[in-house]
């Protein structure tokens, strides 16, 4: 049972001038630790109709960059569209806030089961058409103030 005591808020802002639209994924197969808690997170999570990894609450299971929250945070992320998708950290990306993917930063991560994945999402290396369309323009967490 993952249990998060809401500490601090914090708030995320992301500039114009980096393209931020780039949702990549992975697959919840590639966490094996079974004794990491991104393992307890997935134990808890089921796949949704186009082949996204859904926590047992309806959220989107993502991994961000440490910098931002840690595994087990709810987060709130903001498209410029004026979309936001509520998620829960289900795994990190590391002491970073994204990784370059070709002219942008992916900033979200997507869990997802890769062989459920619309066939779309899976041929762009994108979960775009899948959650939203748009640049990550805010992340809200749950957590510790990371600034």
């Amino acid at each position: 049972m993952i249990k998060k005591i809401l500490i601090a808020a914090a708030v995320f802002l992301f500039t114009a001038r980096h393209d931020t639209s780039m949702k990549t994924y992975m697959d919840y197969k590639a966490i094996t630790d079974t004794h990491s808690v991104q393992y307890e997170i997935q134990q808890e999570c089921y796949t949704d109709g186009d082949g996204l990894r859904r926590y047992k609450t309806e959220e989107y299971v993502v991994a961000v960059g440490s910098k931002i929250a840690d595994v087990g945070d709810y987060i709130t992320v903001e498209l410029d569209t004026g979309e936001t998708l509520d998620c829960i950290v289900g795994d990190s990306k590391g002491d970073r806030w994204y990784h370059l993917c070709g002219k942008g930063h992916n900033v979200v991560e997507f869990i997802v089961d890769t062989e459920s994945l619309d066939p779309d999402a899976k041929r762009a290396g994108d979960v775009s058409c899948v959650v939203g369309n748009g640049n990550v323009e805010r992340i809200e967490t749950d957590g510790v103030d990371k600034c």
